[in-house]
């Protein structure tokens, strides 16, 4: 995410809670942000829609055509992504 406010404040709730926050490249593609998110078995992601030339919502899309069936984010059962529960967007 770009430097805002709200990527700090996550980063504040996520040691408040005791979660476990992890940072993820953001000029991954589709290959490299699948192989991160089930190899630390991310549950939760954090992301804007777009930064600079990334659009992460495509991203997910090509990774499990499912994302974009999805209506609700916060409940989401992805067979390529089975980890990946809620998508918070940064707007």
């Amino acid at each position: 995410a770009p430097n805002c406010n709200e990527w700090l404040f996550s980063q504040f709730a996520s040691s408040k809670i005791g979660a476990v926050f992890v940072n993820i490249n953001p000029s991954y593609q589709a290959k490299d942000l699948e192989f991160t998110l089930n190899k630390t078995e991310i549950n939760t992601l954090i992301m804007p829609k777009k930064l600079k030339k990334s659009n992460y919502i495509e991203i997910l899309n090509q990774i499990d055509e499912g994302f974009s069936q999805k209506q609700n984010k916060y409940n989401l059962n992805l067979k390529k992504l089975p980890h990946l529960k809620r998508v918070i967007l940064l707007n």
